[in-house]
């Protein structure tokens, strides 16, 4: 079955539900609006099927665009340039019942049995992260995307498989290793610049690995990150980087710069670019976040910088600053990622 050029609106539960096993539906030039539920729901007979979207807008929904019930066997989704914006229905942009908002952090497929395919994808959001990950979709939905364009704000990352960099977290660092006068490197980062801050590996408080807990002494204290591992890149790819922190005990500001460094066949520096600056301290004080109540223990992304490799470029290395911290700040992330 096939729908082509209709508008599915003003919904209640699901725009689209289905529990008919070996049953193909097509969406092509549609257009998706408002709905208090999800814009796919499939019941546990769906099996043995596909669903295609081309040329499709989507739009205001509260739950999932995909989210399937049982664990049946070969469902698969097909999205080929759709345009998607995760606005509430309701329009309010935040619903803390639900966990979820309109941005990079909220998770938009639940169908860990299905294999979901991305191609030409325009993702667009208007609030800033409210969780340390910039992922879509919960863990074991498979996504593969192509050609993942967003918007020039916010941005999000497919899974976990995108990450395109060993410089994800603190895991494999020593607890207790500090980067001060002795020494400026750690096993996946390389401290360039510092100022009025100390900085070693701790614990996090939320039993989930390691961190580099910060210590800064004067608003005008900074230190960059620069991942001591590159990773492959050639003219036109658009590299994301963000950073992600705990403000703890930090006053004032706390702003985050996230840089991408690119290196030609001699390893030698071709440019070195600066994202957006966000201050992290703005973004804890938003009492609309989902989260807010969770207050200062919170881990929270800033706003991923997007780069484009430019002529000669062959490896590229992510990059962090973060400057004005006066108190504790736990970095938690420093993440860069291939979004073409």
């Amino acid at each position: 079955m096939s729908w082509n050029n209709c508008t599915f609106g003003g919904n209640d539960l699901y725009h689209v539900y289905t529990n008919t096993p070996a049953m193909d539906l097509g969406f092509i030039n549609c257009s998706f609006d408002f709905t208090s539920g999800d814009v796919v729901h499939l019941g546990p007979s769906a099996s043995y099927m596909a669903m295609k979207f081309v040329n499709t807008h989507i739009e205001g929904f509260d739950q999932f665009i995909i989210q399937t019930e049982g664990s049946a066997l070969y469902r698969s989704f097909y999205f080929v340039n759709p345009t998607i914006l995760p606005r509430m229905r309701d329009g309010s942009q935040f619903s803390p019942s639900l966990g979820r908002a309109n941005s990079p952090s909220r998770l938009l497929f639940s169908a860990p049995d299905s294999s979901i395919s991305l191609n030409g994808i325009d993702l667009r959001y208007e609030q800033p992260p409210y969780l340390e990950d910039l992922f879509m979709s919960n863990t074991g939905t498979k996504i593969y995307a192509n050609a993942f364009v967003k918007s020039a704000g916010y941005q999000a990352c497919a899974s976990l498989s995108h990450i395109c960099n060993r410089g994800y977290d603190f895991g494999d660092e020593i607890v207790g290793t500090v980067i001060g006068a002795g020494s400026l490197t750690l096993n996946r980062f390389t401290c360039t610049s510092r100022n009025s801050i100390t900085a070693m590996i701790t614990n996090r408080s939320d039993g989930n690995g390691l961190q580099l807990e910060l210590t800064g002494t004067a608003t005008g204290s900074y230190i960059t990150l620069i991942s001591n591992n590159s990773s492959p890149v050639k003219t036109g790819d658009r590299i994301s980087v963000f950073g992600a922190l705990q403000i703890l005990s930090a006053v004032g500001n706390a702003i985050i710069t996230p840089t991408i460094n690119w290196f030609d066949s001699e390893d030698a520096l071709v440019s070195s670019i600066n994202g957006a600056q966000t201050n992290m301290a703005n973004v804890f004080a938003n009492t609309n976040l989902p989260n807010f109540s969770d207050g200062t223990n919170r881990y929270i992304a800033c706003t991923a910088g997007v780069f484009t490799a430019p002529q000669g470029a062959v490896s590229a290395k992510c990059s962090v600053t973060y400057s004005s911290i006066q108190g504790i700040l736990n970095v938690s992330r420093l993440a860069m990622f291939r979004i073409d």
